[in-house]
């Protein structure tokens, strides 16, 4: 992805591909200097004082909890689960560089100038003490198992694990998955999400195709 110093949320929002997805944006914290903008409703915004990152969208509902990393370029989805000790958008020092350490004038490989954007789509599951590396795609709906480094773009809805992660099942039926993708049920209002029945998904889909 290039990169480039956005100006605001929806900037941020075409980069991750959402730009036409009908999000209503309800900005909780914003810091436009660094182009950090955190949607309401999500346990992060409370702690935004303590992050030193730039470019970051974080979504309503979403948490991360303790012990963790989340880097600059970094995009992340509503409803999203992130687990203990886990690494969001890891800088990769590239080994066919001269060195992968401070050259002189401060020039370093993982600058947040040279990486690019990690997207975490909407729903994500991501286990205990996972990595996902600067530049990964991480489709709506995936599961990423504990432990798991993530050095790959990650299907919507497939549940991976392993170093490197690797594809273990669908969480879904394709149908299902195709369905969901469809309704873009994170988008919706609060109101509307309230109704769906959330442990039948069959059901869910039927509601929301319904809608």
């Amino acid at each position: 992805m290039t990169i480039h110093s956005p100006q605001g949320p929806d900037d941020l929002l075409a980069i991750a591909g959402w730009r036409d997805d009908g999000f209503e944006l309800e900005i909780d914290y914003r810091d436009d200097e660094k182009s950090i903008f955190v949607e309401g409703r999500t346990r992060l915004a409370a702690r935004m004082h303590d992050l030193e990152v730039r470019n970051l969208f974080f979504g309503s509902r979403s948490y991360m909890l303790g012990g963790g990393i989340l880097s600059p370029n970094t995009i992340i989805g509503r409803y999203c689960s992130i687990s203990h000790n886990s690494s969001i958008g890891v800088g990769r020092h590239p080994m066919e560089w001269l060195s992968t350490g401070t050259l002189p004038d401060g020039i370093h490989p993982t600058h947040e100038a040279t990486q690019p954007y990690t997207v975490i789509g909407c729903d994500v599951w991501i286990g205990v003490g996972a990595t996902v590396v600067a530049g990964v795609k991480i489709g709506h709906g995936a599961c990423i198992g504990a432990g798991s480094v993530v050095t790959r773009d990650i299907a919507p809805y497939t549940v991976v694990g392993g170093v490197p992660a690797k594809p273990i099942r669908p969480r879904f039926p394709e149908a299902t998955t195709a369905a969901l993708l469809a309704s873009k049920w994170w988008v919706l209002p609060e109101q509307i999400i309230r109704l769906l029945p959330y442990d039948d998904i069959e059901a869910c889909v039927s509601f929301l195709q319904n809608l």
